[in-house]
């Protein structure tokens, strides 16, 4: 990819962290995906979201998109992102968050 390195995230069976060789980039693979759909019954619920860091985003989970089928995306209220040590890192009233696996981000226009 020219100007900058991409990094890959997949899911292969049984986790862990390897090269990409073709493109220079980092394959993270994960366990088998959590059902998504179960986060429509957690509506009104506070609930917490783990990351591979140790950094969490806990709030009440206020809608879910789409209506049906599987989950998108969430709108939390009250939220905060903590960090490993659960330290309140930032607060917000209300945030959109979208619960699925990240696979991949890059570069997509120069800085600012």
């Amino acid at each position: 990819m020219p100007g900058g390195q991409q990094i890959v995230v997949s899911e292969h069976q049984g986790g862990g962290l390897t090269q990409r060789p073709e493109g220079g980039g980092l394959v993270v693979s994960s366990a088998a995906m959590p059902d998504y759909k179960k986060l429509r019954d957690m509506v009104s619920h506070r609930v917490t979201f783990e990351f591979d860091t140790g950094a969490k985003i806990v709030g009440y989970i206020g809608s879910c998109a789409p209506p049906q089928g599987a989950v998108q995306m969430v709108v939390l209220s009250k939220a905060q992102f903590l960090d490993a040590s659960n330290n309140i890192v930032a607060k917000y009233d209300e945030l959109p968050l979208i619960p699925n696996n990240l696979v991949g981000f890059r570069i997509t226009e120069g800085p600012l």
